[in-house]
């Protein structure tokens, strides 16, 4: 060997490196988005329930006006991209 062959192997793994490192930057700056998406999206969900219950009279199992009572529904409380509750 003439010696030019380590540098070279040395060099590929580096590139090879960091061409990994770049695709995990990548890919998990993506997935974040994606968890982002859904939680906005569950909120959504929550939010709609909530004012559903808040325009639907009381005399028929709503707030007549208020949020006062209402809970989240159990669908809504746990999912894959969270745990919600009212405090």
């Amino acid at each position: 060997m003439d010696g030019k062959h380590p540098l070279g192997l040395i060099f590929m793994v580096l590139a090879f490196g960091a061409a990994i490192a770049a695709a995990i930057w990548v890919f998990g700056s993506k997935n974040l988005e994606a968890y982002r998406s859904g939680i906005v999206n569950d909120l959504t969900h929550i939010a709609s329930d909530a004012y559903l219950f808040r325009k639907k009279p009381a005399t028929l199992g709503g707030g007549g006006g208020s949020y006062g009572g209402y809970s989240i529904p159990e669908n809504l409380r746990r999912t894959g991209f969270g745990f919600y509750e009212i405090s």
